[in-house]
């Protein structure tokens, strides 16, 4: 795997952007471009090679095709294919490329990190040639915003888009680590082994004396160890993954808020609402209005 490390003080420059749409059959083009590409997967599956290595991107998975690199479509997509797309440049001109052994050699994994959104290296946009995104969906929701900005700015090439696109892929970076992050945090593999249980059951009726069960604890030492590890409760940390994945639900206006609160594990709509609101500061309404608009190129 090769990372693209380039410094986050300098905000990337936003070329275009849109969201594909294909009913069957999309064939990527063979191309070598003077900008980076990001394509995030929402439905389908892309196969494409870059570098003469094939690719097989599916759904919360994404490919960054790197500038002055021959890529193209490995063969034809079977069935209906939908991808966000993005085009853009690093301004900062000395970025580097480096593989996953180098990448841990110069990278600072700090273990202070949030262990809700896993975010580290603040300063530095940490890009690999593809990956998976978290399950909370948080990049999803920022690539609707930037392409809704890029709409509202009738797709010139803005400030706004421009630091919409740098927020977008920072949120990439940390995403992409997530893994490589947590192996450098000072947490135990049982604790580890609980959160991640958490974040892949979230939408189920998580009671603390069942996950407790599941992992042969007794409910108030696994509290006491989760504390301790992690700083949250084991309901707190609960609400804030639930609370994240709910953020990229509300990207589909056709879905309800009560079929929201159930698939994200709330069996009580009212108390998602309070809850989504004590997290985020503003009601899941609220926070889904500012996501309206999107450019798509059915092909």
């Amino acid at each position: 795997m090769l990372y693209c490390v380039a410094d986050a003080r300098y905000p990337v420059d936003y070329v275009s952007s849109g969201m594909l749409q294909n009913k069957d059959g999309f064939l990527h083009p063979r191309r070598n471009l003077d900008t980076f590409v990001l394509i995030a997967v929402e439905k389908g599956i892309l196969y494409i090679t870059q570098n003469n290595r094939d690719y097989i991107i599916g759904p919360n998975q994404f490919i960054i095709l790197f500038e002055h690199q021959w890529h193209f479509g490995t063969k034809p997509s079977e069935g209906e294919l939908i991808y966000y797309w993005t085009h853009f440049h690093l301004t900062d001109t000395e970025y580097k490329i480096y593989n996953g052994g180098s990448l841990d050699r110069i990278i600072d994994f700090s273990p202070n990190i949030d262990l809700i959104s896993n975010t580290t290296n603040k300063d530095l946009y940490v890009l690999p040639s593809a990956g998976n995104l978290d399950s909370n969906l948080r990049a999803r929701l920022l690539f609707n915003q930037l392409l809704d900005i890029a709409k509202r700015e009738h797709f010139r090439q803005t400030w706004r888009c421009h630091y919409a696109l740098s927020l977008l892929l920072l949120e990439v970076s940390y995403e992409a680590l997530q893994n490589r992050t947590i192996r450098h945090t000072e947490i135990s593999p049982e604790i580890v082994a609980v959160m991640e249980y958490i974040r892949t059951h979230y939408g189920q009726h998580l009671r603390i004396d069942e996950l407790s069960a599941e992992f042969n604890y007794h409910p108030s030492y696994l509290e006491t160890i989760f504390k301790k590890s992690t700083s949250y409760t084991l309901t707190s940390y609960i609400n804030h993954v639930r609370i994240d994945n709910a953020k990229g639900l509300l990207i589909d206006m056709n879905m309800t808020l009560s079929r929201v609160a159930a698939q994200c594990g709330f069996t009580d709509e009212k108390y998602f609402l309070r809850t989504f609101k004590k997290i985020t500061g503003m009601t899941p309404t609220q926070y889904r209005h500012a996501f309206a608009q999107k450019k798509i190129n059915l092909q």
